[in-house]
């Protein structure tokens, strides 16, 4: 789902992709995206193996970004739900 979601967006809007946190460290998933930014003829970056990997401090820079704007939540009012869609996602800021 992520490779059609990315190859619609890069047909339509955008003209270069970057990958990073677990989709960067994914080699068959970046292979497949390379894949499809030379078919769309888009510029593809991804960020060097050693910065690839688990996401905390890309979602500490988001609760950084949400603090900065008076966005945050109770611990008790948080729940996880991996399936959300990013294009479902209200951001504020």
């Amino acid at each position: 789902m992520i490779c059609e979601s990315t190859e619609r967006a890069l047909a339509f809007t955008k003209k270069e992709l970057m990958i990073v946190g677990g989709v960067a460290a994914n080699k068959r998933l970046s292979t497949m995206l390379q894949s499809i930014c030379k078919r769309q003829k888009c510029k593809f970056f991804v960020v060097p193996q050693k910065f690839a990997g688990d996401c905390g401090s890309q979602i500490a820079w988001q609760g950084l970004l949400e603090a900065s704007v008076k966005k945050g939540s109770n611990l008790e009012n948080t729940f996880v739900k991996q399936s959300w869609r990013l294009d479902t996602v209200e951001i504020t800021y």
